[in-house]
C-alpha cells in the first residue's frame, strides 16, 4: 500500500478538513479526495462520514487510525535505518510523555549526543497509550514513562525519582487552605491519586483537572492558583518569587521508568543510552545540590524581601572598600537612610502593604545609583548605601540628592497611594574614623540629625555631632 495514502488519511483525520489537509501536505484538494477514495476502495470500507463543514471518522476509520500511525512511523524508522550514514554507529528511537521532556529526557538527549555523536537519535513526545503501542510494534526502541503498564516481554527499569511539591501563586498558604482555593488537580497517575486522597480525604472539587504538569504551570502563572508539580519544573519560578512552595504540604514521590524490549539491550546504542541515563540523573542531582548551596549562600548575604545586600554583606564590602580607598586616594561615602512615615503605612494598611512599599523603595533607590554602588537593607525601614570612587564631597552630595528625589513621588499600593520620604545621614572616609563600627555610628548620628531638622533631607556628619 502507498504510504502517501495513509499519511493523507491521518492528516484528514487530524484536521477534519480536506482543504487544510491539502495545505499541510502541499497537494491539491482534489488529490486529497482522490487518495481517500482510493484508500476506501482498497479496504472496502468508508473511513469518513462527510457532512457539510464536518468530517468525522467512521468506526472503521477509528480502528484504522492506530494501525496507520504505526505503519507510517515504522516506515519512517525503516527509511532512517536504511539511509544511515556509514560513519554513524546506530540509530535509536525513543519516546516520552510531555512532562518528562523538560524534567529528564532533554538533558539525557544532550548527554547522549555528547557521549556518542554517531548515534542518530529520534525522539517522539506522545501520550502513554501511543508510546506503549509504538514500543510493542517496534517503532520505538525505548520509552520514558511515569507509570508504565505491565506488558509482557517488556523490561521496566526505574531511572529517576521526581518529587512532586505543592506550589501556589500565593504566599503563606497552609496545605488545607491551598487545596480549597483555585486548586488544579494534575493527573500524575493512580499512585499519586491514592496518596493525594490519603493526605486530603475531604478536599472539595478542584477548579480544574489537567493531564499535564506543563499545562498546570502555565495556568498558575497566568491565572494564579495551586497545584502539585515536579520540583525540577518549578525551581526557576520559586527562585524568582512568581510561585511559592506550600511548606506544610507533603511531598509525593513519582518514579520515572525506562521501558524497552529485553533483546534491545544487546545493541551498543541501547547500552550507551542506559548508561547515559545514570550519568544524567547523577548530574541533575549534583546541580540540584549546587543550586541549593548557592541559594543558601545568597540568603546568608541578601535580604529575602527586597533582594538587596543585607547588613553582613554591606559591612564586608565596606571593610574592603576602606582598604582600597587609602590606596587610590579617593573618597567613599556611607549613607544611612531611614524612611519617614513608614510606620503610618504599616499601622494604616498592614504589614503586607509595608512589605510592598519596601520593595518599591529598594527598586527606586537602586535605579538612582551607579552600578558600582552598593545598596543594602539593614533592618526594618533602614537602608544603607556605599558610594565608592568619588573625588569630592560634593559628588557624594549629588548622589544623596538623587536618592532623596527618587523617594518623593507617591508609592502605589493595593489600598491606595502612600507618601514616604527619606532622612539621610552621610559620612565620608577617610575623613571619618578608621573603625567600621564608629563609621556606621557616625552615619547613624547624621541621619537622626536630618530627622530632627525636618526629615526628607540629608545631613553630613560633623565633629561635635552626638554619636550614640
Amino acid at each position: 500500500m502507498d504510504i502517501a495514502l495513509l499519511r493523507t488519511f491521518l492528516e484528514v483525520a487530524r484536521s477534519r478538513h480536506f482543504g487544510k489537509a491539502a495545505e499541510t501536505l502541499f497537494v491539491t484538494q482534489s488529490a486529497v479526495s482522490a487518495r481517500i477514495k482510493l484508500l476506501e476502495s482498497t479496504l472496502g470500507v468508508a473511513l469518513f462520514e462527510r457532512k457539510r463543514n464536518d468530517i468525522r471518522l467512521t468506526p472503521s476509520g477509528m480502528r484504522l487510525r492506530k494501525h496507520a500511525e504505526t505503519i507510517v512511523k515504522g516506515w519512517d524508522r525503516a527509511r532512517l535505518d536504511v539511509a544511515l550514514d556509514p560513519e554513524s554507529s546506530d540509530s535509536l528511537s525513543v519516546g516520552c510523555v510531555v512532562d518528562l521532556w523538560a524534567i529528564l529526557v532533554r538533558d539525557w538527549c544532550v548527554a547522549l549526543r555528547r557521549s556518542d555523536p554517531k548515534i542518530v537519535l529520534q525522539v517522539d513526545v506522545q501520550p502513554t497509550e501511543i508510546l506503549n503501542q509504538r514500543l510493542v510494534s517496534g517503532v520505538l526502541d525505548m520509552v520514558f514513562l511515569f507509570e508504565p503498564a505491565q506488558i509482557p516481554d517488556l523490561t521496566l527499569k526505574q531511572v529517576a525519582e521526581v518529587p512532586l511539591i505543592m506550589v501556589s501563586s500565593l504566599t503563606g498558604l497552609s496545605a488545607p487552605d491551598a487545596v480549597e482555593q483555585d486548586y488544579y488537580m494534575v493527573d500524575w497517575g493512580t499512585s499519586f491519586a491514592e496518596q493525594h486522597t490519603e493526605h486530603f480525604p475531604d478536599v472539595s472539587a478542584p477548579s480544574g483537572r489537567l493531564g499535564s504538569g506543563a499545562l498546570a504551570l502555565d495556568l498558575l502563572l497566568r491565572l494564579g492558583g495551586t497545584a502539585y508539580l515536579p520540583e525540577q519544573m518549578v525551581m526557576t519560578d520559586l527562585e524568582a518569587g512568581t510561585l511559592y512552595r506550600v511548606e506544610s504540604a507533603p511531598v509525593i514521590e513519582r518514579f520515572v521508568y525506562a521501558v524497552y524490549k529485553p533483546a534491545a539491550q544487546s545493541r551498543r546504542a541501547m547500552k550507551t543510552a542506559l548508561d547515559t541515563i545514570k550519568d544524567t540523573v547523577v548530574t541533575q542531582e549534583t546541580l540540584k545540590a549546587q543550586n541549593a548551596l548557592e541559594r543558601i549562600r545568597h540568603l546568608a548575604f541578601h535580604d529575602p524581601l527586597t533582594g538587596l545586600a543585607n547588613r553582613l554583606l554591606f559591612h564586608e564590602r565596606l571593610a574592603h572598600a576602606m582598604i582600597r580607598v587609602k590606596r587610590r586616594e579617593e573618597l567613599l561615602g556611607v549613607m544611612l537612610i531611614d524612611l519617614d512615615g513608614f510606620k503610618e503605612v504599616n499601622d494604616r494598611w498592614g504589614h503586607a502593604a509595608g512589605d510592598k512599599l519596601l520593595v518599591q523603595v529598594a527598586e527606586r533607590l537602586s535605579s538612582s545609583l551607579r552600578k558600582s554602588d552598593t545598596i543594602a537593607r539593614l533592618r526594618g525601614d533602614e537602608f544603607a548605601i556605599l558610594v565608592e570612587g568619588i573625588k569630592s564631597i560634593s559628588e557624594g552630595e549629588d548622589i544623596a540628592r538623587k536618592t532623596l528625589l527618587a523617594l518623593r513621588d507617591p508609592f502605589a499600593l493595593d489600598a491606595g497611594e502612600a507618601e514616604v520620604t527619606g532622612s539621610h545621614g552621610i559620612v565620608f572616609f577617610p575623613f571619618a574614623d578608621d573603625e567600621l563600627s564608629t563609621l556606621m555610628a557616625q552615619a547613624d548620628a547624621a541621619m537622626y540629625e536630618a530627622k530632627r531638622c525636618g526629615r526628607d533631607r540629608y545631613r553630613l556628619f560633623e565633629d561635635g555631632t552626638e554619636v550614640s
